[in-house]
């Protein structure tokens, strides 16, 4: 049934991606764009950079359901590499998949296909989209995990330099005061007396 399925979404891709676009405008944070409200203010948006990719990531979907998880994986890890850099972005990531199924379920339930098949095909669906969801949650947590603990080892280096810092500033007053009772014993010794 996967063959089936990447067949039907090869054959509906340009329907699908305009819905699915079309589905995210809500789900705004990348590149900006202006409206008006209604009171005139002008109102900045910013689309998820989920909208700019978009396209690859269908492409990932068909190959995926080919059993070709390569391209889908390398995709949304591309994604999830960009999508770091904003906050909240895993939640519209998981929007879009929600969005992207609810497309291809209704696309398939008016569908002139025989009623099994259409059923079928939602469920190979919703396993494949469960399966991109997978890739993007174990994704996102292991970026997360890795940038924290860059996070926790810059810090430790930070409280490292600041603690050395404080030993130095707090043994300079001393070493100044023995430098200056050295040199005073040195000028005592010697009977150096400085020129005034």
């Amino acid at each position: 049934m996967t063959v089936e399925l990447a067949t039907w979404l090869d054959k509906h891709r340009v329907h699908v991606l305009e819905q699915w676009g079309a589905s995210l405008e809500a789900v705004r944070s990348g590149s900006s764009y202006a409206t008006t409200a209604e009171n005139g203010d002008v109102l900045v948006h910013e689309p998820s950079r989920i909208l700019l990719h978009l396209e690859s990531l269908y492409e990932g979907l068909i190959q995926a359901a080919q059993h070709n998880h390569d391209l889908l994986s390398a995709r949304l890890n591309d994604v999830v590499q960009i999508s770091l850099e904003q906050p909240a972005n895993l939640p519209d990531m998981l929007y879009a998949f929600a969005q992207l199924r609810r497309i291809i379920r209704d696309e398939l339930r008016h569908a002139d296909e025989d009623r099994n098949t259409v059923f079928d095909l939602i469920d190979t669906m919703s396993v494949l989209l469960d399966h991109a969801i997978d890739i993007v949650s174990r994704l996102w947590a292991d970026n997360v995990s890795f940038l924290t603990e860059r996070m926790s080892i810059a810090m430790e280096d930070a409280d490292r330099a600041a603690f050395n810092l404080s030993v130095i500033n707090s043994v300079a007053p001393v070493a100044r005061l023995q430098s200056r009772n050295a040199r005073q014993y040195q000028h005592h010794r010697t009977g150096w007396q400085p020129h005034l």
